[in-house]
């Protein structure tokens, strides 16, 4: 299409805008006419923009500029374009910039938002309102100039707001200001082109030029690459590529390089306007003396850069082999270090597993190294390695080197973001282990955050808050619910692994089964918890001992607690358990009783004395017995106070405490009762009252078995046989029926009294 069929096409354009929007002016939205004259202007428009990247109307000294060219005087005279320039006057518009893209929906919304901020001369003196109907434009606002470039991305509108005698400028559609200089250029150079002779454009350009060389080189760039016409716009892009320096011209090779690669992700058409534009200007710069200089320093920079690559990767891969022989000068190599998770990335995808997987063995040995820089760069290119991996595969990576992991987190003396980042994907892969049921992988790395937990070594107080912190994120109920379930299925492995896994959690573990212990309706899972507890053993009895002291807890609580005491606690416990003896419940008074008889030592002969003035009634009798087990010679005394003439009264209740009386002298062999048993097993009205024939047959056998143990007539001390320590008991002779409440309630055959149930 030659010039003067282009420029008609461009007047038609701005000519049927102007009449969209003068129908706009006179008829409802809605009309069929305002609807058919939006529809032609669209189209015009459309026609226009198909041989140009632009169709800019521009008004300069009232005079209408269309596309950089000002009106010619036949073209200013015709009626449509003379009330275009008008509208333009009255509505402030400087400039209106239709860019090929254009969406009708966008130039619709435009048209609507012209027909608000503008005003139609003619109905204005004629005393029309615009707004004839107010339902005809009840759904537009007048938004207030400038709109957001997002509104209307390919037009770009620029208007004069008038405030008294000063005017302001304001723009819409581009936002940066440089972009709006470089733009509005193309036009200028033609008005200046057709304005000034060539000594006033000479003078112009030199200005220019001046002032233009001041700016960056992106203004620059985006001056150039702008389509410019005429004598004023060769003199300019003579003077400016004149001017530059080489490295100015570098940078807008580049700069002009960006935009072309910026626009050929937007665009998939390498021959579009903008594109072509690009293009023209980047090879018209390449073919200038300064071009010439760039494409050969550039290509002298590209062999240099390929060297330095070559070099860098044989560096490199000398540098892998170094640490692959554990060479220790290749692990304080910075730059090595840094580049290595890019290296087991690359094998990966080069299927060069078993290389990668070495690589990563030897960075996890180097973690054990006594340098702590080998140890700070090896973990760290160990994260960047882990990190690497999607989401979903991290904890595997994390598991392959966990070994190593666990030593590290023990030796390293430095708390850093990557220690903690590290302690962070272990504490995962644990919780990750467990839910899988893996439950022997899990216990190294419990075991690492237990040893640093009690470490006083360099670096100490922050690592034990991160293995705390690690083991409080572990030990949560999910994870409890999980391992209780595995206990009482019958499965020795796996119970002996998961008492494992509970001994080095420590205290979260503890702190979790004694509120289960304490709040579970549940008897099947209490029972589990004290099995787990009573495996776990000696570690528990520093927190037993604090829960113990609480006086708040239900007695049934206290009765375990007591119960745990007497199966894994020893004599320094003692003092804890003692004190229960006097408890309120009976309960709770026997299973202390039982405590002390477990774990008391040589303390519970005297224990026991001073328990017959403290437990109730029904317990004597148990106290009584067990002093006959221990034989003890100090309770004699007061076991024949219970039988004595003055003392004893025949009836239910005191003939049972006599009856364990008799027997508990018997088992001493406290021959200075054998008068009051005789006596006792003798008397016949004693059948006849409650339990009394129990008591005779009691008394007689203990005076039996004392004058068996007397020595004979005719006997040395030395024929007779050493008895064996009285205060040694069998565990046979200890054993009674709520000692072994655990077991049996374990297997579902002890009664409710001994694991009761907090409901009842």
């Amino acid at each position: 299409m030659n010039q003067e069929k282009m420029r008609e096409t461009e007047i038609s354009a701005v000519m049927a805008v102007h009449a969209a929007v003068r129908n706009m002016h006179l008829y409802p939205i809605s009309s069929s006419s305002v609807i058919l004259a939006m529809d032609k202007a669209y189209q015009a428009l459309g026609e226009a923009l198909a041989r140009s990247r632009f169709l800019e109307i521009q008004e300069i000294e009232n005079r209408l500029i269309v596309c950089g060219h000002p009106l010619q005087e036949g073209e200013q005279n015709k009626p449509q374009l003379s009330a275009c320039l008008d509208l333009f006057l009255s509505g402030g518009i400087r400039l209106i910039r239709f860019r090929s893209g254009l969406a009708r929906a966008e130039f619709f919304s435009f048209l609507e938002f012209l027909s608000v901020q503008t005003k139609d001369p003619a109905r204005e003196k004629a005393g029309i309102s615009r707004n004839h109907k107010a339902e005809d434009t009840a759904g537009l606002s007048a938004p207030d100039p400038p709109f957001r470039e997002a509104d209307f991305p390919h037009i770009t509108f620029r208007h004069h707001r008038f405030a008294g005698d000063h005017a302001e400028e304001g723009a819409a559609g581009i936002a940066d200001p440089s972009a709006l200089i470089a733009t509005d250029f193309t036009s200028a150079t033609r008005v200046l082109d057709f304005l000034l002779n060539e000594a006033e454009q000479d003078a112009v350009v030199a200005r220019l030029v001046s002032a233009l060389l001041k700016k960056d080189s992106s203004l620059i760039a985006l001056i150039l690459i702008q389509p410019m016409e005429g004598r004023f716009a060769a003199r300019f892009r003579e003077e400016v590529l004149k001017d530059l320096d080489d490295e100015l011209f570098g940078a807008v090779i580049q700069q002009i390089h960006t935009l072309y690669l910026a626009e050929r992700e937007k665009t998939a058409d390498e021959h579009s306007v903008d594109m072509t534009s690009l293009k023209s200007a980047f090879d018209h710069l390449l073919q200038t003396k300064q071009g010439v200089r760039f494409q050969r320093k550039w290509r002298q920079e590209k062999v240099a850069t390929q060297e330095r690559k070559r070099q860098h990767t044989l560096n490199t891969l000398l540098g892998i082999s170094d640490i692959l022989n554990g060479k220790l000068s290749a692990f304080q190599n910075e730059n090595l270090m840094n580049f290595l998770p890019d290296a087991v990335r690359r094998l990966r995808q080069g299927n060069q597993e078993q290389v990668a997987d070495n690589l990563i063995k030897k960075l996890g040995e180097a973690l054990g190294s006594r340098q702590a820089r080998i140890r700070q760069l090896s973990s760290r290119s160990l994260l960047r390695i882990i990190e690497n991996q999607p989401v979903e595969r991290r904890l595997e990576a994390v598991a392959f080197i966990s070994g190593a992991l666990c030593t590290w987190m023990r030796v390293e003396t430095e708390v850093t973001p990557v220690y903690t980042r590290m302690a962070v994907y272990l504490k995962g892969l644990v919780r990750q282990r467990i839910a899988d049921g893996r439950y022997q992988e899990c216990a190294p790395i419990l075991e690492a955050f237990n040893a640093v937990f009690y470490s006083r070594g360099l670096g100490g107080e922050e690592k034990r808050k991160i293995a705390l912190e690690m083991l409080k994120r572990i030990g949560t109920d999910d994870i409890f619910s999980i391992l209780l379930g595995e206990i009482g299925t019958g499965n020795e492995a796996t119970h002996h692994e998961v008492v494992n896994l509970l001994t080095r959690m420590g205290g979260m573990a503890v702190h979790s089964m004694l509120k289960i212990l304490k709040e579970s309706e549940n008897r099947r899972e209490r029972a589990r918890v004290l099995n787990l507890l009573s495996d776990i053993g000696a570690p528990v009895l520093g927190m037993l001992q604090r829960q113990i002291q609480d006086k708040s807890h239900p007695w049934y609580f206290i009765r375990n607690l007591l119960l745990l005491f007497g199966k894994k606690g020893n004599p320094a416990h003692v003092g804890v358990v003692r004190p229960f003896l006097s408890h309120p419940d009976i309960r709770v008074q026997r299973e202390a009783v039982n405590a002390v008889m477990n774990i008391g030592g040589i303390r519970r002969e005297d224990i026991f004395l001073d328990a017959l003035e403290q437990v109730d009634g029904e317990l004597v009798t148990e106290v009584i017995r067990l002093l006959g087990r221990l034989k003890s010679r100090k309770a004699a005394g007061h076991l024949l106070s219970f039988i004595a003439p003055d003392n004893f009264r025949p009836s239910r209740e005191s003939n049972q405490l006599a009856e364990a009386a008799c027997r508990a002298l018997g088992d001493i062999g406290a021959s200075e009762a054998l008068e009051s048993l005789d006596r006792i097993a003798g008397q016949k009205k004693l059948a006849l009252s409650p339990g009394g024939g129990g008591l005779q047959t009691a008394a007689a056998a203990a005076a039996e078995l004392i004058r068996k143990k007397e020595p004979k007539p005719g006997l040395s001390l030395d024929d007779l046989e050493m008895e064996s320590d009285p205060l040694a008991v069998s565990s046979d002779a200890v054993r009674r029926p709520f000692t072994d409440s655990l077991l049996e309630t374990a297997a579902g055959t002890a009664p409710d009294a001994e694991i009761p149930d907090p409901a009842a």
